[in-house]
């Protein structure tokens, strides 16, 4: 145990001699990573200890494990991930919106020049616009003379004529506010009256009239079932036995099954139309209203019940069932067909207003809430046809007043203040024009700096808009990447300017570059309670690779690395008489020298070569 101990020590001795590692052990503050190494250590330890003793107990001969001499990087690294970003690049939209891309000059892939041009806009309304602001720095200007001149006789006649239309027109709003408020107060009345009919509960006059409507709407249904059932039977011949001697014979002669359904089904409607009227018949207005409400629901049901019959009827008279043959001619079927169409329509119509009568009475006893509301409403708009009236009068006498001042200020000379102001409308009319002229300078968009269109979003004809979120055109120079990254508070020390790490970038096959750290923020962000720091690692040696902003990349931070050395397993490196030593499989023993290790693989500097074998 002793021995192998030693061996462990004899490694990190040679690795601390050839590389520093104290040093680096020193750098690694984040416990994480000391904590990870000193469990491969221990682990190590446990594993040589463990195979000691069950050889010397002779119990269990332990395989060896054959490890081949590699060349390759040991590195200890802290681990990231990011996104490439160009170093100099620039986004750039159109001033204006809504307007016309007239002429593009370049496509996507396209390497500018800067001050090339990229695309212009239409600049037709921009002209008119100019011309509305020449137009009115014109008239501010002119109102700048005027006032430095004094009024004229024809001004003073202009503001008197605007005193007598303010004047007329608080008039007209002193007799429409009269108007306004009466026919507000007539609407109260007319909502107090109609709340009155409806107290009561069933017994008021708004009920009552509903269950006279529902019992006149059930008599009427009665009268139209009757009618429809006479048409029927004159088809039929069920209770008039020689009504249709002429045609009995050849009646659904193709398929007797639905006239044998039609006269069950007028059976069953006779039944329920007698059912129906032997209520409704003796009932009058001042009749039990669960009684009116009873012979509705039957004269419904007898409706209903009718509308089958109806349609077996038109079953029986189709095509499929009765042809002209026979006393039976294509006029007179027809004609029977037609009856029965315009039965079903009048039958429909009956049920449509029976079922109308009968949601009539729920709303009737709930209309006095309903009146109720409508009369709390009228209220409502009485005083705010009140309230409207008295704010249209006050802004009325408020024109007739602004009206009469500027007649008072036209009749004495202008202020210095008033003539400040005109002067400061000259100047902001006159901003406008140049506002406007600059917008036309910049409908040509050009490119700032050398690089490549690597983003074009429109051509010829687009509107240029604002909803997509999006410039029209990106440029990137890209002749330098970097990418950036967040890094935790716990190992921010740990990364310092000049620093190297090594880029992974999955989208092209793990293609890797070398990169070396160019910023460290002073500045932390914070994200679901994880403090972090942005660094920048700018990329080297990329011409070969066909890199691209926004790629995602996986960085290592290198905090301690030997690279492209010898390197076998730790495990194959034994302390033989105090020196480190590895087995190969003919049981030969070498010493060797040791240089760095990550704690799972460690340097071999002398004594091996690559592809040799060694076991352990």
């Amino acid at each position: 145990m002793t021995e192998q101990k030693e061996s462990i020590s004899s490694i990190l001795d040679q690795s601390k001699k050839s590389r520093g590692f104290y040093k680096y052990i020193f750098l690694l503050k984040n416990k994480r990573v000391i904590i990870t190494l000193t469990i491969i250590l221990v682990g190590f330890g446990s594993f040589f200890v463990y195979g000691q003793v069950k050889n010397n107990a002779g119990e269990i001969i332990k395989k060896d494990t054959i490890a081949t001499v590699q060349k390759g990087d040991i590195q200890i690294a802290i681990e990231s991930d990011g996104n490439v970003v160009a170093k100099d690049g620039v986004d750039l939209s159109f001033s204006e919106t809504g307007v016309r891309i007239e002429e593009v000059y370049a496509k996507e892939g396209d390497f500018l020049k800067k001050g090339d041009k990229i695309a212009r806009v239409a600049t037709n309304e921009l002209y008119i616009d100019i011309a509305s602001a020449q137009a009115s720095l014109q008239y501010a200007t002119a109102k700048l003379k005027e006032l430095e001149a004094g009024s004229t006789d024809s001004d003073l006649a202009s503001y008197k004529n605007s005193v007598s239309s303010a004047q007329a027109t608080l008039d007209k709003t002193i007799y429409q506010n009269e108007f306004s408020i009466k026919d507000a107060q007539r609407a109260v009345e007319t909502a107090q009256n109609n709340m009155k009919l409806a107290e009561g509960g069933d017994e008021s006059t708004i009920v009552k009239n509903a269950y006279e409507d529902l019992l006149s709407s059930s008599m009427s249904s009665l009268n139209t079932l009757a009618n429809t059932l006479t048409e029927s039977d004159n088809i039929l011949g069920i209770d008039n036995i020689f009504a249709n001697d002429e045609f009995e014979s050849v009646l659904s002669i193709l398929n007797f099954s639905n006239l044998n359904k039609a006269k069950t089904s007028y059976v069953f409607s006779k039944s329920k139309i007698q059912k129906a009227e032997n209520i409704v018949v003796p009932l009058v207005s001042i009749s039990d209203q669960e009684d009116i409400l009873s012979g509705a629901n039957l004269t419904k049901d007898a409706l209903v019940q009718m509308q089958q019959h109806l349609f077996d009827m038109q079953k029986t008279l189709d095509s499929d069932s009765t042809i002209p043959v026979g006393d039976l001619s294509q006029s007179s079927l027809d004609s029977m067909r037609s009856s029965i169409n315009s039965a079903k329509s009048s039958v429909i119509s009956s049920l449509n207003s029976l079922n109308t009568s009968i949601e009539a009475i729920d709303t009737a006893k709930n209309s006095y809430e309903s009146y109720s509301n409508a009369y709390n409403a009228a209220l409502d708009d009485l005083e705010k046809a009140k309230k409207d009236a008295a704010s249209a009068e006050t802004s009325a006498r408020l024109s007739l007043e602004t009206a009469q001042n500027n007649l008072n200020q036209q009749l004495e000379p202008a202020s210095a203040s008033e003539i400040a102001s005109a002067r400061s409308s000259v100047a902001s009319a006159q901003s406008s024009v140049n506002k406007t002229w600059y917008q036309i300078q910049e409908a040509t968009l050009t490119s700032p700096i050398d690089g490549e269109i690597v983003l074009l979003n429109g051509k010829t004809g687009d509107i240029v808009v604002t909803e997509k979120n999006e410039p029209f055109c990106t440029i990137l120079n890209k002749d330098v990447f970097y990418v950036e990254t967040q890094i935790e508070e716990v190992d921010i020390n740990k990364i310092q300017q000049g620093q190297k790490a090594h880029v992974t970038i999955d989208a092209l096959n793990s293609a890797q570059a070398d990169g070396e750290v160019s910023f460290v923020s002073l500045i932390s962000e914070e994200s679901n309670g994880i403090v972090t720091y942005k660094v920048r690692v700018i990329l080297e040696n990329t011409e070969n690779i066909d890199i691209r902003e926004g790629m995602s990349v996986y960085i290592d931070f290198v905090i301690a690395e030997a690279r492209d050395v010898l390197k076998v397993p730790v495990q194959a490196v034994k302390n033989i008489d105090g020196k480190p030593s590895v087995t190969f499989e003919d049981k030969t023993i070498r010493n060797v020298t040791t240089g760095f290790t990550d704690g799972k693989d460690v340097e071999i500097i002398s004594g091996l070569e690559i592809g040799e074998k060694v076991i352990y």
